[in-house]
């Protein structure tokens, strides 16, 4: 079984090229960003073979930040997550 990465910031540009990475290395990938556009074209991109999923939340406001932990916890899917933000990448 995969294991899951949810990258945040993943739409486009670096954090988009993780995700894409990440997929075809064989990884379930969660994208998040702002822009549902952006995020079905990326998800498009991903590795066909694997079950990928995509969150458009805005993570600069902290309600959807308490919205987003919840809902990890409670779905127990993520293994590890990528935040790329400003040429800072962070594991957890």
């Amino acid at each position: 079984m995969a294991k899951t990465i949810l990258v945040t910031g993943s739409s486009r540009g670096l954090g988009f090229a993780i995700a894409k990475e990440l997929s075809f290395a064989g990884f379930n990938v969660v994208l998040i960003a702002r822009d549902e556009k952006l995020l079905q074209k990326a998800m498009s991109e991903l590795n066909p073979n694997l079950k990928h999923n995509y969150l458009c939340y805005d993570l600069t406001k902290k309600d959807v930040v308490k919205v987003l932990d919840k809902f990890l916890q409670e779905k127990n899917i993520v293994t590890s997550i990528i935040k790329y933000k400003y040429f800072i990448i962070t594991i957890f």
